[in-house]
């Protein structure tokens, strides 16, 4: 009889699953040319702390807002999405569609589509970031830290988290 409960409640679960669950964010991430000096160091902050149940992720604020990125991929660009149209997006709304375009319709083995885009620039000691949502590109979302910042967990989880909130969903259940 044990047994057929724990059945039971995990083939509930798995139907919860299935039904559509929220998950986490997919998010891109790329470092524009003058940030690829850096690239090794926010690489490495994203796979320790965000990934799928990662306790480590930190959070924005004093309400624990945490961001929930299950898949960041740091290498891989989808096609048509390069580091000239990436810059061009920072000012240019029709780019942002062109590449919302491309995020919600790329698949492979790990995503199915993606939720948004994160990628960052240097400029006079400053890491720019830019987000925006692959929903609604209209909007983004730029944050700066002095470079010297990025090797603070705590500085830099507050940037990305905030560059995060609020700009690509899902948000923290």
């Amino acid at each position: 009889m044990k047994n057929f409960i724990t059945i039971v409640v995990l083939l509930l679960l798995s139907l919860r699953v299935m039904a559509g669950d929220a998950g986490g964010i997919s998010l891109l991430v790329k470092a524009l040319p003058s940030a690829r000096d850096y690239k090794y160091v926010l690489d490495g902050f994203f796979r320790n702390y965000y990934g799928v149940d990662n306790p480590h992720t930190p959070s924005c604020d004093k309400n624990d807002y945490t961001p929930y990125i299950d898949n960041a991929y740091l290498n891989t660009l989808p096609e048509g999405i390069n580091d000239n149209i990436l810059m061009k997006s920072i000012t240019d709304v029709s780019t942002r569609n062109q590449i919302a375009k491309i995020l919600s319709s790329y698949s492979d083995d790990q995503v199915s589509g993606f939720d948004g885009v994160l990628f960052y620039a240097v400029k006079n000691n400053r890491l720019f970031i830019y987000t925006f949502d692959s929903k609604a590109p209209e909007h983004i979302f730029t944050n700066e830290l002095n470079v010297y910042g990025i090797i603070s967990y705590k500085l830099l989880g507050e940037s990305i988290c905030q560059s995060i909130r609020s700009k690509i969903l899902p948000s923290s259940p």
